[in-house]
């Protein structure tokens, strides 16, 4: 997105502004301060709880005025409930995307009235984004490939030749293919390392329990696990516990586990040494991240206040500010960090750092598995 974009979107703004002055709802009628728009869909389960709770537990620590729109899982919703941001004027949107491709034309629309849109968790695929805060599904792929590689000679260090089970999410996802790609690309370019089998989990226990039991039985235990879900990776553990073959670290018999996302059950199983460990993400940054750009590019210079593609985003380039919620001291950790910004459909991906979850830090309150367990 270039300059011009940047100059047409102030342009745009004032004139949109002036042109809308008179819908019903227009925010821009009084001096009570900026308005920002939140369109997210929402999901149960404590993962979801810690982002959206950290989003709005910082727009009130930051005094930031967030009128917050819901979807029940709906594209038709999503689409209305952006438009109706534009409609009031607000300053800028924060979007947890549910149609990745079915929203662009509403972010279009608000980009066209110069409306910046921050995506957050869950991207759009329109160019017209101005910044998607998230970890890479890919990167933390290849992390839990690294992992497990290191995890299992630690285990077994007597070993040459490891044997590995994929569990795999389901082929209609693409997190599916995002999150195994890398593994698989750092588990073949290992020597002494072969995935055997893949298996599909469905992103759901029971379906885990049932594929991984099925095959262990059919094929004899493997060496090591990897699963790209939490769900998956409880299934993976429930399977082990059925068939006698849950034996912690420091066992010859030891089963090398990996998983992606690790709320409170996955960090017990990582502190008993069932679990080895887990690749987290720093869900709880992602929204006060955008938020902080997001008033930036409002109150600045535009598109001029966000970071470009290239950079390295460090903790001291980058201050979300602690502060008690939930009985800890919230973001006084900057796990998030560093961050690269890379390019992604056309916009800027400020592409958090994932977080490693073993026996060495299970208990610390970072974790969002920890603070909303």
């Amino acid at each position: 997105m270039d300059s011009n974009a940047i100059d047409r979107r102030k342009f745009v703004k004032g004139a949109t502004a002036a042109g809308l002055a008179g819908i019903a709802g227009c925010l821009g009628d009084d001096d009570e301060g900026t308005t920002y728009g939140f369109s997210t869909y929402y999901q149960g389960g404590a993962w979801n709880t810690a982002f959206l709770e950290a989003i709005e537990f910082y727009a009130e620590d930051m005094g930031m005025d967030l009128d917050e729109w819901g979807n029940d899982e709906d594209q038709d919703e999503e689409l209305q409930n952006l438009q109706q941001g534009i409609e009031m004027g607000v300053e800028a949107i924060l979007l947890n995307t549910w149609g990745s491709e079915s929203v662009n034309p509403a972010i279009e629309q608000a980009d066209e009235a110069g409306i910046p849109v921050f995506t957050v968790n869950v991207d759009a695929t329109t160019e017209a984004v101005a910044m998607y805060v998230a970890f890479s599904n890919e990167a933390a792929g290849e992390m839990a490939g690294e992992e497990l590689i290191e995890r299992a000679r630690e285990n077994h260090p007597d070993q040459d030749n490891f044997e590995v089970l994929e569990v795999f999410g389901a082929p209609e996802q693409e997190i599916s293919d995002q999150r195994s790609e890398l593994f698989v690309e750092t588990l073949e370019a290992e020597d002494g390392f072969e995935i055997v089998d893949t298996v599909e989990g469905e992103f759901l226990r029971d379906s885990t329990l049932q594929a991984v039991e099925e095959w262990i039985n059919a094929n004899g235990a493997p060496d090591a696990i990897y699963t790209s879900q939490v769900e998956m990776g409880l299934g993976a553990v429930a399977a082990l516990e059925n068939l006698d073959l849950d034996y912690p670290k420091g066992e010859d018999d030891h089963i090398t586990l990996v998983t992606l996302d690790a709320d409170a059950e996955v960090i017990e199983y990582v502190d008993e040494g069932i679990i080895d460990a887990a690749v987290d993400q720093p869900n709880y940054f992602y929204g006060p991240i955008a938020l902080e750009y997001m008033q930036r590019y409002v109150e600045g210079d535009g598109m001029d206040e966000l970071p470009e593609i290239g950079d390295t985003i460090t903790e001291d380039d980058l201050e979300i500010p602690s502060s008690e919620h939930m009985g800890v001291e919230l973001w006084a950790e900057p796990i998030w960090a560093p961050a690269e910004i890379i390019e992604k459909d056309g916009h800027i991906h400020f592409q958090t750092s994932p977080v490693l979850v073993d026996d060495t830090n299970a208990n610390e309150d970072f974790h969002w598995g920890n603070i909303w367990g």
